[in-house]
């Protein structure tokens, strides 16, 4: 993706001229310029294999939203489940823009900062969509070289789990449903 001065100022002239003639809506001052900054759609739930390296494909859907801008990310571990999170890096700055005036003497936040933050991966996406794992991650996700893992959109994040630790936290059977559902009224679900 080109970025660069010329590129900003030809787009706003053009979006300029198609808001004069009618063809397009103006911005307000809550719009952004550029659609969807800091805005990261990620959803569904998609399979895939590690290899014995400890890299995965991720589906296109995912990949493209991650390739089309800048292309690197942070990997880490999930807080409270054995699991993986995948930030693009405008939410990784977010996450980290929250974590800098944190209280870094109360116990759950050196909880947070020790088990999300010092575990942070930076890496790159490739262009085929290609992410590397580090072992220690994987290991304290419980994933495996040559297994299968749960691709999982959160929206602004992905989460990577074990097929296996996938099946058990999803698995209707052993939740309270009654309890879920009552919290999740509460949301208007």
């Amino acid at each position: 993706m080109v970025n660069n001065e010329f590129t900003r100022r030809a787009f706003l002239k053009y979006a300029g001229l198609f808001t004069g003639l009618g063809l397009i809506k103006p911005l307000s001052k809550a719009d952004s310029l550029i659609p969807y900054e800091n805005e990261h759609k990620f959803m569904g739930l998609y399979y895939a294999h590690i290899d014995a390296k400890g890299a995965f494909l991720l589906p296109d859907e995912f990949s493209d939203t991650l390739t089309s801008r800048d292309n690197t990310i942070y990997i880490t571990n999930a807080a409270f489940d054995r699991c993986l999170h995948v930030y693009p890096i405008s939410e990784w700055k977010q996450l980290r823009s929250k974590t800098a005036n944190l209280d870094g003497m109360e116990e759950a936040v050196k909880y947070f900062l020790r088990r999300v933050i010092a575990s942070a991966q930076s890496t790159k996406v490739s262009r085929s969509g290609c992410i590397a794992l580090n072992k220690t991650l994987m290991g304290d996700a419980g994933i495996g070289p040559d297994t299968e893992v749960a691709i999982v959109g959160q929206l602004n994040k992905i989460e990577l789990w074990s097929r296996e630790e996938w099946k058990a936290v999803t698995d209707p059977a052993i939740i309270d449903a009654q309890r879920y559902e009552e919290a999740l009224a509460q949301y208007g679900f």
